[in-house]
């Protein structure tokens, strides 16, 4: 993941460049808050995606521009 993060820190698109597909909701969770901390000094912007949630405002976060997609299959379909 870090080597990762260091590449996505000298791009600038509003596109996502980086997917990252999880089973559960709780573990979309775990993983954005795990990226968040790592990237604490870098300007990177990380979306959860998961059901149970209001579809239309994760939509939106994703139009806005976001970096990394944290996300459900189900939900991501």
């Amino acid at each position: 993941m870090l080597p990762l993060l260091h590449e996505l820190k000298y791009a600038d698109t509003l596109d996502p460049r980086m997917l990252i597909l999880v089973p559960t909701r709780e573990l979309v969770v775990q993983v954005v808050e795990q990226i968040e901390a790592y990237a604490a000094y870098i300007n990177v912007r990380v979306l959860g995606v998961y059901g149970g949630t209001n579809i239309n405002t994760q939509k939106k976060a994703v139009t806005d521009g976001v970096d990394i997609i944290v996300a459900t299959p189900g939900r991501f379909i």
